[in-house]
């Protein structure tokens, strides 16, 4: 036998396999390529042409008795090992024999439009994917590549075979075989099953995760920390559940924003909190100017004390003079030039805001800063955050975090 495929007559090339002539006998090699509605996809997944060639050698091993087959051996060159069967040279009809046993595809697309597939009648009222009462023959044509497969009903296709002497029950017998149905039944797919001895219990999040009445404040409208707590017994008695602030870390003081979102501050205006950092401290910090870190844990406990959840807004995103942008300016998004690139959602601009480059060379230290943020605060008391802009930060930093 040939120890390279490269000493092989490639024969033809298809949606998904490649064949090639060997001795006196055909190489079929299932590549990684993925064909959908007989378009080829230009990304291949990887290995899918091992699995696909594993499933077709366990029914041909398993139906051999029933119809025969093409199959030889898994003898085949080391490269496409596990990939490729040898099989004999045959003559091919160009009709694809397919049994459905549940409604899905095409199948369901013509039974909404005829209530059949492939001309064999089926019971009204059937869903999407419902079992059929019994597996069905429903036959295609074998395009060519870049013709599509076409579903036939069955006279169509024992015309296109040249046989149509036998009846229709004697020639699909072998598809129908009650022995393929068994041979399914007995080897399920149970590589990522699991069971338990026991049914389990498992309680996600608090009923306050499900529903709650919320109410929000800034705690320098009411005087600082000091003031918010003089104000809780009031919204307890209100019947609110949560409490959410906003960010209470310290605000930069590069280009603020004054009153009513202005470019440019006054004076006395405090900027947006949600500019989080100054040189005072960022994220884990409480601004100077609302209390101290003991104030705000006397806030979470006042509250608790009264059946109340103080919710922290969670903003991932950083002043000018947050001290990140010094220690760890590789954490930010950059411009072409090389300098730092502030927030934007066109038109508008937030020169007072930076956001962190969540898959940045460094991201396991940036998310580890991250989650050490969410940490701090909870071991301060804070059971509820309201994350800003969740859907602009990637999935797979809440999974992990």
């Amino acid at each position: 036998m040939p120890k390279s495929i490269e000493d092989l007559k490639l024969v033809n090339s298809g949606k998904v396999r490649e064949i090639y002539e060997i001795e006196d006998d055909l190489l079929l090699v299932a590549s990684d390529r993925i064909s959908i509605y007989d378009v080829i996809m230009p990304t291949a997944i990887p290995d899918k042409g091992k699995v696909l060639t594993q499933m077709s050698n366990f029914w041909f091993e398993n139906t051999t008795d029933i119809v025969p087959n093409h199959f030889i051996s898994n003898d085949v060159p080391e490269e496409v090992a596990g990939r490729a069967v040898r099989v004999r040279k045959l003559e091919m009809y160009p009709v694809e024999c397919v049994v459905r046993g549940y409604l899905s595809g095409s199948g369901w697309k013509e039974y909404q439009q005829t209530g059949s597939v492939c001309g064999v009648g089926l019971p009204e009222g059937l869903k999407e994917s419902d079992k059929l009462p019994r597996p069905i023959f429903t036959p295609a044509t074998k395009a060519e590549l870049g013709d599509h497969d076409e579903n036939v009903d069955f006279d169509r296709a024992a015309e296109i075979v040249g046989d149509t002497a036998q009846d229709t029950a004697r020639r699909v017998a072998a598809a129908l075989d009650d022995d393929l149905a068994l041979i399914t039944g007995q080897h399920p797919d149970r590589r990522r099953a699991a069971s338990l001895g026991a049914p389990a219990n498992l309680d996600v999040d608090p009923v306050l995760a499900r529903f709650g009445a919320w109410y929000e404040l800034f705690p320098r409208s009411w005087g600082g920390l000091d003031g918010l707590r003089r104000r809780l017994p009031a919204l307890a008695e209100a019947g609110f559940d949560v409490i959410y602030l906003p960010p209470v870390s310290p605000i930069g003081l590069t280009k603020r924003k004054g009153r009513n979102n202005a470019l440019e501050a006054g004076p006395l205006d405090p900027g947006s909190p949600w500019a989080i950092g100054d040189h005072t401290g960022g994220h884990d910090a409480v601004h100077p100017e609302l209390g101290s870190t003991a104030d705000f844990e006397a806030v979470v406990s006042d509250a608790r004390s009264l059946g109340l959840e103080i919710a922290l807004d969670l903003a991932v995103q950083c002043s000018a003079d947050h001290p990140w942008l010094t220690e760890h300016p590789e954490w930010f998004a950059h411009r072409p030039d090389g300098t730092l690139k502030y927030a934007e959602n066109p038109p508008k601009r937030y020169e007072d805001i930076y956001n962190v480059d969540f898959d940045c060379e460094d991201w396991r230290a940036l998310w580890s800063a991250l989650r050490d943020v969410v940490l701090t605060w909870v071991d301060r008391g804070v059971r509820v955050f309201r994350v800003d802009n969740p859907h602009t930060k990637p999935f797979h930093f809440w999974e992990w975090l």
